[in-house]
C-alpha cells in the first residue's frame, strides 16, 4: 500500500512539473511571437534596423467614429498584434493542439438586471489531468 501511495504522489508531482514546463514553453512562445512581430512590423514600416521615435508614435493618422484621434502608436500596436497573433496560432497550436483555445468567447453576467459582458481573450490555456494507469 505504501508503494502505491508513493507512486501516486510521484505521478502527481511529475504531472505538475510537466504542466509547469508546458506553461513556461507557451509563455516563451508568446514572448518570441511578440518580439518577432515588433521586429517584422518595424522593418516593414520603417526599413532595416529602424523603429519609430516618440514624435512618430504620437502622430495622428486618423480619427475614430467619435472623432477622437488615432495615433500611430495605436495603429502600430494593432499591426504588431495581428502579426504576433498569427504566430501564436501557428506555433502554439502546433505544439499544444489540445491545450489551447484561440479567441474563445465567455459571457459574464455583470448585474442583477441580466446585464452581460462578452470577454474574448486571445489565448486560453487548458491542461487536463490524466489518470494514472
Amino acid at each position: 500500500m505504501d508503494k502505491a501511495v508513493r507512486a501516486a504522489a510521484t505521478a502527481s508531482a511529475t504531472m505538475k512539473l510537466l504542466e509547469a514546463a508546458d506553461v513556461a514553453r507557451i509563455e516563451h512562445l508568446l514572448v518570441e511571437c511578440a518580439k518577432d512581430a515588433d521586429f517584422i512590423v518595424n522593418e516593414r514600416e520603417y526599413g532595416q534596423g529602424k523603429y519609430p521615435d516618440d514624435k512618430e508614435c504620437l502622430r495622428v493618422v486618423g480619427h475614430d467614429k467619435n472623432g477622437d484621434p488615432i495615433r500611430r502608436q495605436a495603429e502600430l500596436g494593432r499591426l504588431k498584434h495581428d502579426v504576433a497573433f498569427a504566430c501564436v496560432q501557428r506555433e502554439i497550436l502546433r505544439h499544444f493542439p489540445n491545450n489551447v483555445s484561440i479567441e474563445p468567447r465567455y459571457v459574464i453576467r455583470t448585474g442583477k438586471g441580466g446585464q452581460q459582458d462578452i470577454m474574448k481573450p486571445d489565448v486560453v490555456l487548458r491542461f487536463q489531468k490524466q489518470g494514472i494507469r
